[in-house]
């Protein structure tokens, strides 16, 4: 294979095709080209992986493992370019960028974004869903993230605390007698990948010897859906105190108790060196400060 160079473009959208549409036929008539320019390109890009890309089934060609990986790439290649030509108007805007966890875009953000816009009309926000596997491409302007205090950098700021409190819905705790009790003792307990959580509080917050019937069986991957599994009855969740009161006085969640964990855990910002000072960036410290506030 030649070192450091990617084959012929037409190539990988031809792979692309194929894998797209399933055929040889299907990704001509995607490309609007005959069926001999797909089999050229694809024959062109096996002999430049010297692997085989496609294996014949009779008359009907698949893509190898090898070749399906492939494509896989590719097409995740060319998806995050078209995502980025889509955002290009909004790149040359007056427009900041601000990465978060999903349960504090939902909760926190979106409910004050109003609030925002009509204080600053000239300005653009891109909001975004942070992950904690998978750094954000281009790094955002703005990033909310999860971090424990002896840990936040001196140009970080602290935004929301990160305390969390068990809570149920009001159907599931009738099916216990209303006996927070029992609810803590018998009822599914709700986790996300932090398993550390429920451990945690019943150490601190309950009798040396208390041990719960229940077990960790219901797993997510953030704490919005953590949040979303309480409030639809399927178990009993540690949900981040300042992503509920609404529901809390609204009677849609119900706090089991009011003893927390994570009091050193907080949701902090972070800002891009070279945003820092400019009158846009000013306009999201002020406002995030509003929320900050009121929450």
């Amino acid at each position: 294979m030649q070192n450091k160079r990617l084959p012929p473009l037409n190539a990988l959208k031809t792979l692309e095709a194929v894998r797209e549409t399933g055929s040889i036929s299907g990704a001509a008539e995607k490309l609007a080209v005959s069926h001999s320019a797909v089999s050229q390109q694809l024959k062109h890009l096996q002999h430049w992986s010297e692997r085989p890309i496609l294996k014949r089934n009779g008359r009907s060609v698949t893509l190898t493992p090898a070749g399906e990986s492939l494509a896989s790439v590719v097409n995740g290649a060319f998806d995050a370019i078209r995502h980025e030509l889509e955002l290009l108007p909004i790149r040359f805007k007056q427009s900041i960028s601000l990465s978060s966890p999903a349960i504090i875009a939902e909760n926190i953000l979106l409910p004050n974004l109003e609030t925002f816009s009509r204080q600053n009309p000239e300005i653009a926000i891109h909001l975004s869903f942070s992950r904690v596997d998978k750094k954000a491409s281009p790094i955002p302007d703005f990033e909310i993230h999860f971090q424990r205090f002896d840990r936040i950098l001196s140009s970080e700021k602290v935004f929301l605390k990160g305390t969390a409190i068990p809570v149920i819905s009001p159907s599931l705790l009738e099916k216990f007698d209303g006996s927070f009790d029992r609810v803590l003792s018998e009822a599914p307990l709700i986790s996300d990948e932090d398993s550390r959580m429920w451990k945690t509080w019943f150490d601190e917050n309950t009798a040396p010897n208390f041990k719960p019937r229940s077990i960790e069986r219901l797993f997510f991957s953030d704490s919005l859906l953590m949040k979303k599994a309480a409030l639809d009855g399927l178990g009993i969740a540690l949900a981040r105190t300042c992503c509920i009161q609404n529901e809390i006085s609204s009677g849609l969640l119900i706090a089991i108790s009011e003893r927390s964990i994570d009091e050193n855990w907080f949701y902090v910002t972070r800002i891009k060196t070279e945003k820092v000072g400019e009158i846009e960036t000013n306009a999201v410290i002020n406002w995030l400060e509003e929320i900050r506030n009121l929450v």
